[in-house]
C-alpha cells in the first residue's frame, strides 16, 4: 500500500544519497591528487614542465580533441568535445613566477603539503587548484550531462 511506496522511496533517496556522496568524495580526491600533481611540476614561466601534458590527458580520456598551439615560446591548447553548442570555455594557465628564496616557504615550493586543512605549494593560490576545481566541475557537473 501507500506505506510500501513511501518506505520504497525512502530507500531509493537513502541509496541515491549514498551513491551520490561516493560520487563526490571520488571526484574531490581526484581534484586534490589532480592539484597536487600540478602542483608539483616546476612551471616557471614560460616552461609549463608538463602540466599541460597532464591536463590534456586527462581531457583526451574523455572524448576531447585536442589543438596545441605556441604563441612566442608560451604554450597553450584548445580543448574541444563535440561541434554543437553550447561552447564552455575554461580558461587558465599552469605556469608560476619564481619563488623567490626558497628559505621564505614553510615546507619545498613544488612540494603540495596539506598543513591545516590547506594546500600549500607555488601555484596553489594561482592557479593550479584552480585549474583542478574547473576539473571537478567539468567531471562532476557537466559530463553527465553532456553523455
Amino acid at each position: 500500500g501507500a506505506e510500501d511506496e513511501a518506505n520504497a522511496v525512502i530507500v531509493f533517496i537513502r541509496n541515491w544519497n549514498n551513491i551520490h556522496s561516493v560520487y563526490l568524495n571520488n571526484i574531490m580526491s581526484e581534484t586534490l591528487q589532480l592539484a597536487k600533481a600540478l602542483i608539483a611540476r616546476r612551471s616557471l614561466t614560460p616552461d609549463d614542465a608538463g602540466c599541460q601534458d597532464i591536463l590534456i590527458e586527462r581531457l583526451e580520456k574523455l572524448g576531447f580533441k585536442i589543438e596545441r598551439m605556441r604563441f612566442g615560446n608560451v604554450d597553450n591548447f584548445w580543448a574541444r568535445r563535440g561541434t554543437a553548442s553550447p561552447v564552455i570555455v575554461f580558461a587558465g594557465h599552469t605556469d608560476v613566477v619564481p619563488t623567490g628564496p626558497v628559505e621564505n616557504w614553510f615546507s619545498p615550493p613544488f612540494e603540495p603539503t596539506i598543513r591545516d586543512g590547506l594546500l600549500y605549494g607555488r601555484g596553489a593560490a594561482d592557479m593550479k587548484t584552480s585549474i583542478a576545481s574547473k576539473w571537478l566541475q567539468l567531471v562532476g557537473l557537466l559530463m553527465p550531462i553532456l553523455q
